[in-house]
């Protein structure tokens, strides 16, 4: 056995190497570990000896007046890690691996804050056990390249009485290793197309999906709405709001007729405004004109054809509705450079629904 020095400091002698000695030594050591971090490289730094352990229990405690944070921490830096390349799920995978041993368990301490970090190997020849205290965490940095001082018991009792401070704490803390499990198993297992398709649209929208829709200014409205034309109702008289316009886009048959004439109803019947409706020829007889009617909303009605001729009065129209609210259901993005001309400008609120047929 080499000598094991008093003092590691990470710059005369590294403490991932002094461990690497210790556990050399035979194969049925047990290695106990209190850390208030951890990560892959911890690991990394104490293979391949680490892997021929008889056991290894992995205390994980807090330091500082904060939340049990390590699950985040991890995440974080895998994800960081992994984008930069610098890690790959392979190697997540075989640590993983590792980890799900019966002979290894994880357990986090959460009663207090546990800054003390400790390292015991049992089963030494000759000397029996030695505990290693001090400032490292069980990562990579702390056991190579981070500026530490750790001190290294021998005495027997000494080791007894740390042996007997682990152990305390080992009984009060609760098990971590399914979830530290399922915490690296995100990076391991092969997502499909569609859940991949999902968790884009999440990350997306994460901060609309995390706010409270609501009405306001709730009024009782003639125009009845399902629960789900309701979230997109609300959703689309905030981003009215916001941006001083919309575009709803929901597939044929989801009503976006009625969520337009809800917000019509918010912005043209309750403020007395006229509301100008450019919409196919087709429909304007059969669809908007009684809808219209049938709900008392104020409007003016033109077609798209109306709007596509060349001696249409642009200029009459953005004067009488410049300042109204208004809305255009058409059938394409562009139809005719008129149309065009008519829904730009310095209008401040404009409802537009586009037919899907998807």
């Amino acid at each position: 056995m080499d000598q094991i020095p008093d003092l590691i400091d990470n710059e005369r002698r590294r403490l991932g190497n002094v461990l690497k000695g210790l556990l050399a030594n035979s194969p049925d050591l047990r290695l106990d570990v209190a850390t208030a971090f951890f990560n892959l490289r911890g690991l990394e730094a104490l293979e391949p000896e680490i892997e021929r352990l008889r056991a290894l229990r992995l205390l994980l405690g807090q330091e500082q007046e904060q939340a049990f944070v390590l699950g985040e921490r991890l995440l974080a830096e895998l994800e960081d890690a992994a984008a930069r390349g610098e890690i790959i799920a392979r190697e997540i995978r075989r640590w993983r691996d590792f980890l799900a041993r019966d002979s290894v368990a994880v357990r986090r301490y959460r009663k207090a804050f546990l800054h003390g970090k400790a390292y015991i190997v049992d089963g030494l020849p000759v000397l029996g056990a030695v505990g290693i205290v001090g400032s490292s965490n069980f990562t990579g940095a702390g056991l190579t390249i981070n500026r530490e001082l750790n001190a290294v018991l021998k005495q027997a009792s000494a080791v007894r009485e740390l042996q007997s401070w682990f152990e305390a704490l080992w009984q009060e803390a609760e098990d971590y290793k399914a979830e530290l499990l399922e915490l690296l198993e995100r990076f391991t297992r092969t997502y499909t197309p569609y859940e991949i398709y999902i968790k884009a649209i999440y990350e997306a929208l994460r901060d609309r999906l995390d706010q409270e829709l609501g009405e306001r200014d709730a009024r009782p409205s003639p125009i009845a709405l399902t629960d789900f034309q309701r979230d997109g109702y609300l959703a689309a008289r905030e981003i009215l709001e916001s941006y001083g316009g919309v575009l709803i886009a929901d597939s044929v048959g989801l009503g976006k007729t009625y969520l337009a004439l809800r917000l019509l109803d918010d912005y043209a019947y309750r403020e007395r405004q006229t509301a100008l409706i450019v919409c196919p020829a087709a429909i304007r007889e059969t669809v908007w004109r009684p809808l219209l009617q049938r709900f008392s909303i104020p409007y003016e009605l033109v077609s798209m054809e109306e709007v596509s001729r060349r001696d249409f009065p642009v200029d009459e129209y953005a004067r009488r509705f410049g300042s109204s609210w208004w809305t255009r259901a058409t059938t394409s993005a562009t139809r005719a450079p008129t149309a065009g001309r008519t829904c730009s400008g310095s209008s401040p609120g404009a409802i537009r629904t586009r037919r899907s047929s998807c």
